[in-house]
């Protein structure tokens, strides 16, 4: 059997570079506003930086997912966040705006 995953939109954000503030490193998501980083961390989302690592963390139903740079966030039918590695994401998906 094979099958072909259904054409649905989904709500998503490249983990693209890190930048300080306050003297912390943060992951950039882009394309998201200061309102929907506020959104995205009320529903989950951690950025973890320091010296030796740097990374995001979403809780899932499966547990905690860790994304790096050029990663993506995705925002599921469901409303789950979850992450996929950019180039799983550049094999299975298409952007549509």
């Amino acid at each position: 059997m094979k099958a072909i995953k259904k054409p649905i939109p989904v709500d998503v954000w490249q983990a693209v570079a890190e930048k300080q503030f306050n003297g912390k490193t943060f992951i950039v998501i882009d394309g998201a506003d200061p309102d929907e980083v506020k959104q995205l961390v009320a529903e989950g989302y951690k950025s973890i930086g320091n010296q030796k690592d740097l990374h995001f963390e979403v809780e899932t139903l499966e547990g905690t997912m860790r994304g790096e740079i050029n990663d993506y966030l995705v925002r599921g039918v469901k409303g789950e966040l979850y992450v996929i590695k950019k180039d799983i994401f550049e094999q299975t998906y298409d952007v549509i705006g």
